[in-house]
């Protein structure tokens, strides 16, 4: 009677590896010897004999599609350099859906409360701001475009920081403005002394938020680097738009006889009678800013709690739809892993 033929996995090794191989199959005979990729055991045969000459043969219980996957993985270790995956995300149609919705919806919150507050704080001086905020997001958004950049939550975090370096700019030159008008200077001496005067705050702001990003953008992969690089350019075109639009547009203003009111009441009494005594307490905001510091440089030694992007692994966000809990879930997934992976402590785990 005939048997039924099996599918099996043969292996040739070269001379150097024959040799290492002949030695620890010696070493192991009647024991399992794991096949690992990536910390995960796909197969553990036993050794029958010392195998010598290089040429093996796994056999088995094996389906045509188990042993083609086999042969797959151990065909990949003839690889001269190993690929590795430095950043890699998966999303699911229904999570990438509501990332979308809630990175879009806190983008447009910050842009409209922005919006609103430079007109209600500036007056007819907050549309510059804001035509300046316009422009600053479409050139960004256009850059990214145009360079074939991928939209990611981190790039709409970036772009929601963007919003408030741009913003930032307009502040400090206005301020500058309106204590200039507030000294009795007319609006055009003003103007030119409140731009001249706030371009080396503004270009120092810039600057050191700039090195910042490109720290990030040199050792950062993956979400990192896309938050970086939206950084930069926002920081870049912030600058352009912020000294250079908004100058334009306020000058082609004033040059016929028409100014912009930089004052509200609202902005009249807010600080009004504000008196903060910043040098007589300045002690004791040295104490509270040397507890911070110890307790930063605390929990710096105490250790961090490492993600999958710095541990490795797989990370995996599960949305329900009726409440769970938590406790519960944990120990099911772990009794679930413990049934499909094998005991490895039993399994002779050999490098080769």
């Amino acid at each position: 009677m005939m048997k039924k033929a099996r599918p099996a996995i043969k292996m040739d090794m070269t001379s150097a590896g024959a040799k290492t191989w002949a030695r620890l199959t010696a070493k192991n005979v009647g024991r399992p010897i794991a096949i690992v990729l990536d910390d995960i055991v796909y197969s553990a045969p036993n050794v029958n004999g010392p195998i010598e000459g290089g040429s093996s043969e796994i056999s088995g219980n094996f389906t045509v599609q188990e042993a083609q996957d086999l042969a797959d993985l151990l065909q990949s270790g003839k690889l001269d350099a190993p690929a590795k995956i430095v950043a890699q995300q998966v999303v699911g149609p229904t999570l990438g859906k509501e990332a979308v919705r809630g990175g879009a919806m806190s983008f447009g919150i910050a842009f409209l409360v922005i919006f609103i507050l430079m007109l209600v704080y500036y007056n007819t001086g907050g549309w510059v701001a804001n035509i300046a905020l316009i422009l600053n997001l479409l050139f960004t958004i256009g850059v990214l475009t145009a360079m074939g950049f991928t939209l990611t939550a981190p790039g709409i975090a970036g772009l929601v920081l963007t919003i408030g370096l741009a913003v930032d700019t307009n502040v400090i030159i206005f301020e500058r403005i309106k204590d200039e008008l507030t000294k009795g200077k007319a609006y055009q001496q003003a103007i030119i002394a409140g731009y001249s005067r706030s371009l080396a705050p503004v270009i120092d702001a810039h600057v050191t938020s700039l090195l910042t990003a490109f720290i990030l953008f040199y050792f950062g992969l993956g979400p990192v680097l896309g938050f970086a690089t939206t950084q930069i350019i926002g920081i870049l075109l912030s600058l352009f738009c912020g000294i250079l639009v908004s100058r334009l547009i306020t000058d082609l203003w004033t040059k016929k006889n028409r100014h912009f009111n930089y004052f509200t009441n609202f902005s009249k009494r807010i600080f009004r009678n504000a008196k903060y005594k910043f040098v007589e307490y300045r002690k004791v905001a040295y104490v509270i800013s040397g507890i911070v510091l110890l307790l930063g440089i605390g929990a710096f030694f105490n250790g961090f709690h490492y993600g999958v992007e710095f541990k490795g692994g797989r990370s995996y966000t599960i949305e329900f739809d009726r409440p769970v809990i938590n406790d519960d879930i944990r120990e099911d997934l772990k009794r679930r892993w413990m049934e499909i992976t094998p005991p490895l402590k039993q399994l002779v785990t050999t490098g080769i």
